[in-house]
This record gives structure tokens, sequence and C-alpha cells, in this order.
């Protein structure tokens, strides 16, 4: 079973530019062609990390354990997990502020709705409705009790109110 996201203890730190070796302090942290691929297909692709591998690179003569192992070396890589990162905070905000947008449509929609004169009465109440149960307006929501709060009498006034009604329970019974 492919894990994508399992990481070696000790990621490979390699960046490379043009194809050519570099360590993490030595200037622009890019990728080569594969990587970049590896990347996109992660990200864009929505591939796992090994089937991602596997169309990036040359796996004739490789197990699925090298595959998963190598995939996983490339998750960890600095640069390409830094950016996997952003690409999904950045797909979290577009899910967000679209979801807002949205929000923001139907209520203007539900708005001109119950302000049209041209509206029907019951098609006006059901959008007068809607409006009403909008998450900032809070009307004609179901609401509980919430009976777990703490209980402010004391001690005695506890044990009164048990005795009370032992004794009113006792009576009921033995009458």
């Amino acid at each position: 079973m492919d894990d994508p996201f399992t990481l070696p203890k000790k990621p490979k730190l390699t960046v490379h530019e043009g194809g050519k070796g570099k360590g993490p302090g030595d200037g622009a942290l890019t990728l080569t062609a594969k990587q970049a691929g590896f990347l996109k297909d992660v990200t864009v692709g929505r591939k796992t990390a090994s089937d991602a591998y596997r169309a990036n690179y040359d796996v004739s003569k490789m197990s699925a354990r090298s595959i998963h192992t190598k995939a996983s070396e490339l998750m960890a890589h600095v640069v390409i997990s830094a950016r996997i990162k952003r690409y999904w905070q950045g797909e979290e905000r577009a899910r967000q502020s679209d979801a807002a947008s949205k929000g923001a449509w139907i209520i203007e929609e539900l708005t001109a709705i119950a302000s049209d004169p041209k509206t029907t009465g019951a098609t006006r109440v059901r959008a007068l409705e809607l409006l009403g149960k909008q998450r900032d307006v809070g009307l004609f929501v179901d609401r509980s009790l919430d009976e777990t709060g703490l209980d402010v009498r004391t001690p005695d006034e506890v044990r009164q109110d048990l005795e009370q009604k032992l004794s009113t329970l006792l009576g009921k019974n033995h009458a």
C-alpha cells in the first residue's frame, strides 16, 4: 500500500539547479524538470507520491518498495515539501473565499426576492425565513436548553431538596 506522506527519518536535502547538485545554502533553490513534474502531479494532478514518481522517473527496474522510498524522499525534499504545503494552503484559502462569495451571493438573491413587490406571499416569507436563519442573524433556529451548566445551589440546599423529594416519594408509596 502506497502512503504518499510517509517521510524518511533523514530527508535528502540536495537541491538541484539545472541538473547540477547544490546544497541548501548555495543560492537559488530550484527543481529539476523531473522534480517539477513530480510536484505538479502530486498537487494539481492529485496523484499519490508513488504514482507521481512513476510518471516522472524511469522505474522499469525498480520494486514497488524502492519507488515508495524514492517518492517519500522527494516528498521530504525541502523545496518540494514547502511548495506542496504552500499549494494546499492556497487551495484551502480559495475554497474558503469561494464559499464566502457564494454565501454573499445567496444572501443578495434572497434579499432581492424578499424585497421584490412581484414576489408572492409564500415565496417572500420563505426568503425572509432563510435570511433569518443565516448565522449572523440567528432567527428561526431551534435552540435547546443547556442543562449541563453548573449548579449554583449550596450542598445544604441540594441535600434539603433531595430529602424533600425522597419524603414526598416515600410518603406516596406508603400511603
